[in-house]
Formats: C-alpha cells, sequence, structure tokens
C-alpha cells in the first residue's frame, strides 16, 4: 500500500506537554505508537512524586482547602451585600429597582448559604481527621469525636449558639432541603413632627413561609416568633459574617498548632 506526504503527515503525532515531556507517535497499519520523554519531564514527576509523600502533604491540603472555602465564603458575601446595598440604605424607591432585583437576591443568599455550611463542614473533617479519637467508642451509634465534644462544640456555641445565628444556619438547611425563601422588598417612610421625613429601605424573608417549615431548631423558631412581620436578614448576616471569619482564623491557628 502506498501513502502520500498528506497521509503520513496526518498519520504522524509529534507533540509535548506543559510538563516538557515530548511526545511522538507515528501510526502504522497496526496502530502502534511510541513515547519518548524528555529528561526534564522525568524529573518533574520525580519531584511531584517525592512531595505527594512528604509528611506536610496533608497538613498543606488541609491549609489549602479551608482558604479556598473561605474565599468562596468571602465572595458570596460580597456579592450579597454589594447588590442588597443598591437598595438598602439608599433613597431609592422600590418602584424603581430592577424587576429581577428579588430575584437576584433570591440567587445571591442562596449562594451565601450554601458557602457558609461549606467552610464549617471542611473544617469538621478536618478536624476528624487530625483528632479521631472517639467520645464514646464503646457506644457503636455515637460518631462525635473526643476533640468534638471537649473543644469544636464549646467553640462553635460561644460563635454561633445565640438565636439569630441559630436561624441563618437553619435557613441553609431550609434553602438547599426545603424551598429557596422568597424576598420581600419595601420602601417605608413617615413625617418626623417638626423634623425630616424617615426613610427606609427594607429587604426580607417572608416569614408566613418560613414558618411552612417544621425542621428549625427551637433557637431559630425562637427567633422568627419574635417578628410580627416578615423578617430582615442583612444584619444577621453581617454579624454571622463577622464570626466565620473570626472562627476560621482562630481554626487555622489550631492547625497550625498542630501540625
Amino acid at each position: 500500500m502506498e501513502y502520500s506526504a498528506d497521509d503520513r503527515r496526518d498519520r504522524a503525532i509529534v507533540g509535548s506537554d506543559e510538563h516538557g515531556r515530548v511526545r511522538g507517535a507515528y501510526m502504522d497499519d497496526h496502530e502502534s505508537m511510541t513515547t519518548r520523554r524528555s529528561p526534564f519531564g522525568i524529573e518533574i514527576e520525580r519531584r511531584e512524586s517525592h512531595l505527594a509523600d512528604l509528611p506536610g502533604k496533608v497538613a498543606y491540603e488541609w491549609f489549602d482547602s479551608i482558604k479556598r472555602a473561605v474565599e468562596v465564603f468571602n465572595r458570596n458575601l460580597l456579592d450579597l451585600e454589594t447588590h442588597l446595598t443598591q437598595f438598602v440604605g439608599t433613597t431609592l424607591h422600590v418602584n424603581d429597582l430592577p424587576d429581577d432585583f428579588d430575584v437576584e437576591a433570591n440567587r445571591l443568599l442562596h449562594n451565601y448559604v450554601a458557602a457558609m455550611a461549606t467552610l464549617r463542614d471542611i473544617q469538621r473533617s478536618i478536624h476528624r481527621q487530625l483528632w479521631p479519637e472517639k467520645f464514646a467508642p464503646d457506644n457503636p451509634k455515637d460518631s462525635q469525636t473526643k476533640w468534638q465534644v471537649e473543644v469544636w462544640e464549646p467553640k462553635t456555641a460561644e460563635h454561633f449558639g445565640d438565636d439569630p445565628i441559630r436561624f441563618l444556619a437553619d435557613l441553609r438547611n431550609f434553602s438547599l432541603h426545603y424551598s429557596i425563601p422568597p424576598v420581600t422588598l419595601a420602601t417605608r417612610w413617615h413625617h418626623l413632627r417638626g423634623g425630616p421625613t424617615e426613610w427606609q429601605n427594607i429587604v426580607a424573608l417572608k416569614r408566613d413561609e418560613l414558618l411552612k417549615y417544621s425542621r428549625w431548631s427551637s433557637a431559630a423558631r425562637r427567633y422568627i416568633d419574635t417578628h410580627d412581620g416578615d423578617i430582615e436578614f442583612l444584619p444577621v448576616i453581617e454579624t454571622y459574617s463577622t464570626r466565620v471569619r473570626d472562627f476560621a482564623k482562630w481554626f487555622y491557628g489550631v492547625l497550625e498548632d498542630e501540625v
């Protein structure tokens, strides 16, 4: 069988990858292939394998995982606050908002509560790997660790145990497993005797919709019950986000001391 120059060019494969490994192949009638690796590519693979075997590799991955989760959380917080403060704290009337302002608020709130749970779960997974000793080893139904009971839970209660924060934490379960809570938008104003008109823009969650959910914790339900009408959530988010950063800083320090 004869091949033209074009045939041979089409059947030849030569190239290199990002590590400098030179790969060349010529496909004949039997589909044979040869691969040539450069010394540089071999050395890169050797070094990568060595780094993967170092004792600090796992710790590095833990720190990197927390860092990524914090960055995602902070970006979602920034996006949500930036969107809401185009309305809250301004003199813009609700009727002048874009038609999809509430839809975007729903999307950003959903992303925020999902990101806050992701950060929490990553930290929880790390401490269970680092301190795996069981709190009740004789009880197979108890999955808690000793460190979790003695250190983690008291610290989380200190940062996140009050009713408004518990409400926000439960809102994550509501949003991801039950329904996306509808956001309400309102402009309120009234004239102060002898003074200027007081103007307030509000972004809130519909209380009646929240009460359809049966799995609120007692703390979260207490917080909902303190409201006669819809529940503003931006102030709670600001408080929670500050505590999340403080908690992540504490946990990061604990890891540094341990590893």
